[in-house]
């Protein structure tokens, strides 16, 4: 487990490719929130021995623990790297994670995603429907993109708004060029006009919108305001350097409509209840009898409670102790603090 990487071959020791160093996966496996008979859909066996063996051997017999309690150490630690993570892009943008929902994606994403629910205090956690293959639908329906950018160091307060204008209709008739020439239609072209700022003196430049190069004031008012809320602190006193015009040609994409279902009762179906097994959670002391959930069966306005786990072909949903989860009309986990 980290910094480096068993990859794919040979992989976690479960996997059973002569492995042994033991991984995130093996941590979870051993923890029972992934069922060895249904991993990839039951398409690929993993052995639980192989994982508990590893776990006891390089981690629990070290530190004098239980193969449980370092398994659910290894957890700690990964799930605070990718709080950390979330951080570096939201706290440290000037972004506060409890403004926003979490989504889950990957493999993975959904195995942890209860966790970080609570280290981040986000108030929702989004499943998508496939999560495995939630980037590969991502890139088919992402719209085609053109940056051009122009360096243009100058004090702002003395810049030739004219000249600005120019260079920005320079870089628009690139970006339509571009995207004219991969097929987009005209009508379909969106521009997005941004200068990169700084005080006079600073090593950064801070990205602001422009509606109108000749305004310079509200160009610099805008400035100041994004500076304020990134760092918590502006100088509107201060020179304000021009360093950059860049020009964003989007060309959207027309894309299909998300499938919805008609609302139905909160009690899932018998069917899509596979049973139950014992799964190990720190928050609830040690293992609990957990409900198990196809998620291919679960229906529009479902409700789940947790402990509970939902399996699926590309990733496993764990539902921490005091979490719940609600199946929206398309199709996508909602989970939430059952406490509010």
């Amino acid at each position: 487990m980290g910094p480096q990487s068993a990859g794919a071959d040979p992989g976690p020791a479960c996997y059973g490719r002569g492995g042994t160093v033991p991984t995130v996966t093996d941590a979870n496996l051993v923890l029972g929130r992934l069922n060895p008979a249904s991993f990839l859909g039951g398409a690929m066996k993993i052995d639980g021995d192989a994982a508990r063996a590893a776990i006891e051997a390089q981690v629990a017999r070290r530190f004098g623990l239980s193969v449980e309690e370092a398994a659910a150490g290894l957890l700690r630690v990964v799930d605070a790297v990718m709080a950390e993570n979330v951080k570096v892009v939201s706290v440290k943008q000037g972004h506060d994670p409890r403004d926003f929902a979490l989504v889950a994606f990957g493999g993975a994403g959904p195995t942890h995603a209860g966790a970080l629910m609570s280290e981040l205090q986000v108030p929702a956690v989004l499943v998508p429907p496939s999560p495995g293959t939630l980037c590969a639908l991502g890139l088919l329906q992402t719209d085609l993109r053109h940056d051009g950018v122009r360096t243009h160091l100058r004090r702002l307060d003395t810049a030739d708004p004219d000249e600005l204008a120019r260079i920005v209709a320079a870089l628009a008739g690139e970006g339509r060029a571009e995207l004219a020439a991969q097929g987009v239609a005209v009508e379909r072209v969106e521009l997005r006009i941004t200068g990169e700022l700084r005080y006079a003196g600073q090593a950064y430049e801070v990205a602001v919108t422009i509606d109108d190069p000749h305004d310079r004031a509200e160009l610099a008012s805008r400035f100041h305001a994004e500076h304020e809320r990134l760092y918590a602190h502006s100088l509107p006193e201060s020179v304000v350097e021009l360093v950059a015009l860049r020009v964003t040609a989007l060309g959207t994409l027309p894309r299909p409509a998300a499938t919805r279902a008609g609302r139905r009762r909160p009690e899932p179906p018998a069917a899509a209840r596979l049973g139950a097994r014992p799964v190990y959670f720190e928050e609830a002391g040690g293992w609990v009898d957990c409900a198990i959930y196809d998620r291919a069966g679960l229906l529009a306005g479902n409700r789940l409670a947790g402990p509970a786990i939902v399996e699926q072909m590309d990733t496993t949903t764990v539902l921490f102790p005091g979490q719940t989860a609600e199946v929206h009309a398309t199709g996508t986990l909602i989970i939430r603090s059952a406490h509010g």
